[in-house]
């Protein structure tokens, strides 16, 4: 998924990651990424913006962010 975002900071922090989904709507990309409770939350830096999703029958942490790679609550 950070071939999708053009923020350093943010390709650093999804390098790797696994099962991500995005969707564009409109101006917004959202980012959703596989929860599990037992591991480390996806994303730290960012947990206030995160919702929690089910995605077909998975759970997911949903980020959305602007065109300039910033968080949109």
């Amino acid at each position: 998924p950070e071939q999708l975002f053009r923020a350093p900071w943010l390709r650093q922090r999804l390098k790797g990651a696994q099962g991500a989904k995005v969707r564009l709507s409109g101006e917004t990309r959202y980012l959703a990424l596989p929860y599990d409770p037992a591991k480390p939350f996806p994303l730290t830096t960012l947990f206030c913006f995160a919702r929690l999703r089910s995605i077909g029958g998975g759970a997911y942490i949903v980020f959305a962010f602007d065109r300039q790679d910033r968080p949109v609550f």
